[in-house]
């Protein structure tokens, strides 16, 4: 019984780690990351609906761009909308 009880928690600790990764890289906070940082690129607001992040694919769906004199957020004009796009971040 003791033998396993290391190598358990290794297993439970990895898993933990995995998944808690995995939720973080899919998060809405990620995806307003995102969306700052092309609107600082771009000079124009815009919105990011979902990110994926992988191991070696990123997908980003939903990317909205929009007027950039807009007087308030209800009155933006929807100027580009990008439904998903996939890109390679690393090839082995």
């Amino acid at each position: 019984m003791r033998r396993l009880r290391k190598p358990l928690l290794l297993a439970v600790v990895l898993l933990v780690a995995y998944f808690g990764t995995r939720r973080y890289l899919t998060s809405a906070h990620l995806a307003g990351q995102v969306a700052s940082r092309l609107c600082l690129l771009c000079g124009v607001p815009v919105q990011v609906d979902e990110i994926d992040v992988g191991m070696s694919q990123c997908c980003i769906r939903g990317v909205r761009f929009y007027e950039r004199d807009a007087a308030t957020t209800r009155n933006r004009g929807l100027w580009c909308l990008t439904p998903t796009r996939s890109c390679r971040c690393w090839q082995p």
